[in-house]
């Protein structure tokens, strides 16, 4: 019967269109996973470095903002040594 040899072929192009669709469909999720996945990874790697305190910083922040001064001694003996520098660290 010619009109069921239609009927079937017209299924079987619908599940093949599906079937391509379904296909589509996933790798579109796959895309869309993948991007979420690398911008939370940007996210918290931003996130991480705004935390991210330096030693200096911690330093700060536990002593008061006053000038700290640092005798700095040549090296050359007691005898021909005249003066010391001074460093002054703010």
């Amino acid at each position: 019967n010619h009109y069921g040899l239609t009927v079937s072929l017209r299924k079987l192009c619908a599940i093949d269109t599906i079937r391509g669709q379904i296909i589509e469909l996933r790798h579109d999720v796959d895309q869309l996973r993948f991007e979420i996945n690398n911008h939370r990874r940007k996210t918290i790697s931003i996130n991480n470095e705004n935390r991210r305190i330096s030693k200096s910083e911690i330093n700060n922040l536990n002593q008061p903002p006053i000038s700290h001064h640092h005798l700095h001694h040549s090296v050359e003996p007691a005898v021909t040594r005249k003066r010391s520098a001074i460093c002054i660290i703010i």
